[in-house]
This record gives C-alpha cells, structure tokens and sequence, in this order.
C-alpha cells in the first residue's frame, strides 16, 4: 500500500513493504522527490522512449533527440514534436546552444542533429519554424557559417564533428531535436 503526501515543493511517497518467508514484517520507506524530478517523471510517461533519448533538466526544459537518422522534414518533424509536447529546438542564447550541442553529442551515428531554425523563407534571415521569431543575433555559428553553400543549405543543425551550428539542405539525412517546456 502506497500513499501520496503533497506538499508545495515536494512529493513524499510512504510505502509500506510485507516481505519475509516466516511471516510478515512491516517496513516503511520515505521518498522525497522534488518537482523536477516529478516533473521529469511525468515527461517520462508520456514520451515515445522507443523513438526519442531525453535530455536532463535545463532551465525548466528537457529536450528529445531522434534515435533514427532520416530525411530532415521541418513539418513532419515538428509535428512529431508537438505530439511529445513541445516543438523543434528553438536557440534562444549561447548557453542553451552549448548545453543542446552536448546533448547532441551523446545522441550519436550523425554529423548533424536539426534544429527549427530556417531561412527558407528569406535567405539569411534564419526563423524558428514552429513560433515564427527570428534567430537571437547573438548565437554564434561555426566561423563562416551559414554561407548557403550550393545555394540550398536552408536548415541550421549542431555539427557534430566541427562542434557548432551550421547551415545545410533542409532534406539531409539526419536526427532532430525537441524542446519540451516543462512549464
């Protein structure tokens, strides 16, 4: 038997546990979980585990890499997304670039993990697809990237090997990434 304690900050579970062979004995445990881990358990239940590798918390967010590499579809591919409750990865500063490229590290058997940044509308002008705002100016790219080399390269990715963002045809196999608000 199990019972739920709530309070403003934390979960406590009490669980009372009957083991023995020669009879009962009654043991009681306490957990303490706090709200992220409460949080993060939830995602878990509710997250494709069989489809997606979860991040660790950051800054009341987690984020989901693609196991499988396949062709990059910006709309196929924040649909699927938004199925998980969240979008592809938004950049919004340097910091969350670094943590993102060093989850996408950890993701392997890729060069390139996507992101939702685009210029397909208007070349050099990079977009998140999924909220429509522009890419902040202060996220550093790979040194003399994007340069839309081919004059195709309209989707921003974390380059693995090269350890930075960089621009490529949006149609490339890869893995993507999603940002879950857990807020």
């Amino acid at each position: 038997m199990a019972r739920l304690l709530v309070s403003p900050s934390t979960l406590l579970v009490v669980a009372s546990v009957v083991a023995g062979s020669s009879g009962c004995v009654l043991e009681t445990k306490v957990y303490d979980i706090d709200v992220r881990t409460r949080l993060i358990l939830a995602i878990q239940t509710t997250i494709d585990l069989n489809k997606y590798e979860i991040s660790a918390i950051y800054k009341d967010r987690v984020y989901l890499g693609s196991k499988q590499v396949a062709p990059f579809n910006i709309q196929q591919d924040d649909a699927a997304c938004v199925t998980q409750g969240g979008y592809l990865l938004e950049i919004d500063n340097n910091e969350e670039n670094k943590f993102t490229w060093d989850f996408a590290q950890r993701l392997g058997n890729t060069d390139y993990v996507a992101t939702g940044a685009n210029d397909i509308d208007q070349e050099g002008k990079f977009v998140f697809y999924h909220s429509k705002k522009p890419l902040p100016s202060n996220v550093t790219w790979l040194p003399n990237q994007p340069d839309d080399a081919g004059g195709n390269e309209d989707c921003m990715v974390h380059w693995i090997p090269r350890g930075g963002l960089n621009d490529i045809p949006c149609n490339l196999r890869v893995k993507y990434m999603c940002e879950i608000p857990l807020l």
